[in-house]
C-alpha cells in the first residue's frame, strides 16, 4: 500500500530544496550582474582617461603623448562567469585587455625610427583579475593590476638620437654605456691626481672620457656642502673629453662635487677633498 502523507512529505522536502537552490542561484546571478556592472565602470573610465587613473610623472610629455596615442587601442572584455563567495559579498572577475602593444626592445634612434618601430610593433592580450567586494549595496574594486607596467612603462624607454648619434634628451643607459670615467687633474702640474684630493688648489679641474666623440652641450656645477660654488658650461663637439676647469675663487677646504649634466640628468660626478 501508498502511504500517501510519506510521499507527500518527500515531494514536498525536494520542492522545498531546489526552491531554496534557484532562490539562492538567481539572488547569486543578481549580486554577479552588480559586480560585473560596476568594474565595467570603472574599467570604462580608466580606459576613457587612463592618465587620471595611472601615475605616469616618469614619462615625459613626449613619452606620455605616444603612450595614449599607443593605449587608444586597448579595448577589455570581462568573463562573466565570476566566483562568488557563499555569502555573495566578494567576487573575482577575469578581464581580458585587448590590443597591448608588446614593446620590449624600443630602439634609441631617430624620431622617425622610433615611430615606425612602435607603429609596426605586435599586439598580445593581457589578462587580468580583479577582486571586488560589496560595500553595503555597492560594489567597489579592492585591488587593481599595476596597469603602468603593463601599459606604459616601456614607453619610458623612449630615447632619440640626432645625426651625429646623440641623445635629444638625456638617456641614462646612454650616457651609462659612453662615459668611461671622470678624473681630477692637478691644475698647475696638468698630472692626473692619484686621490681626489689637493690642496689649496687655484683650480678644480675635472675630465670626463667618452668611449666615443662627443657633440653635445653640457653644464658643470661645483658643488661644497649642498650649495653651488660655480657653474660653467662645456661644450664638447668632436671631441671624446669633457675638460671641466673652475678657477677665478678661493676653495676652501672641504669636500666638493663636480656634477656634469645634459638636459637635466647628471652624465657624471665625482667628489674631490680640499686641504690646507
Amino acid at each position: 500500500m501508498i502511504n500517501f502523507k510519506k510521499s507527500l512529505s518527500i515531494v514536498m522536502t525536494v520542492a522545498v530544496i531546489f526552491t531554496a537552490t534557484g532562490c539562492s542561484d538567481f539572488l547569486e546571478g543578481i549580486a554577479s550582474r552588480k559586480a560585473i556592472d560596476a568594474l565595467d565602470s570603472t574599467l570604462a573610465d580608466f580606459i576613457s582617461d587612463p592618465a587620471s587613473v595611472v601615475n605616469v610623472d616618469d614619462l615625459d610629455d613626449n613619452q606620455l603623448a605616444i603612450a595614449l596615442d599607443g593605449f587608444s587601442d586597448v579595448t577589455y572584455s570581462i568573463d562573466e562567469d565570476v566566483k562568488m563567495n557563499s555569502s555573495r559579498d566578494k567576487v573575482t572577475v577575469d578581464v581580458t585587455f585587448e590590443n597591448v602593444r608588446v614593446l620590449n626592445d624600443i630602439p634609441v634612434g631617430t624620431e622617425e625610427e622610433v615611430a615606425e618601430y612602435i607603429e609596426n610593433a605586435s599586439t598580445n592580450d593581457v589578462e587580468v583579475s580583479y577582486t571586488l567586494k560589496r560595500n553595503e549595496s555597492k560594489w567597489e574594486v579592492v585591488d587593481e593590476p599595476d596597469y603602468y607596467s603593463i601599459f606604459f612603462e616601456p614607453y619610458s624607454r623612449i630615447a632619440y638620437i640626432d645625426e651625429n648619434g646623440m641623445p635629444t634628451a638625456f638617456n641614462q643607459e646612454f650616457f651609462d654605456e659612453c662615459v668611461v670615467a671622470a678624473v681630477y687633474y692637478d691644475p698647475v702640474m696638468g698630472n692626473p691626481l692619484d686621490r681626489a684630493s689637493i690642496s689649496s688648489p687655484v683650480a678644480i679641474q675635472m675630465v670626463v672620457y667618452f668611449d666615443r666623440l662627443m657633440y653635445l652641450p653640457f653644464t658643470a656645477e661645483l658643488v661644497k656642502n649642498g650649495s653651488v660654488v660655480q657653474t660653467i658650461d662645456v661644450i664638447v663637439d668632436n671631441q671624446s673629453i669633457a675638460n671641466c676647469d673652475f678657477s677665478g675663487q678661493a676653495y676652501t677646504p672641504g669636500t666638493y662635487t663636480v656634477n656634469v649634466y645634459f638636459d637635466g640628468g647628471i652624465v657624471a660626478s665625482e667628489d674631490i677633498t680640499v686641504a690646507n
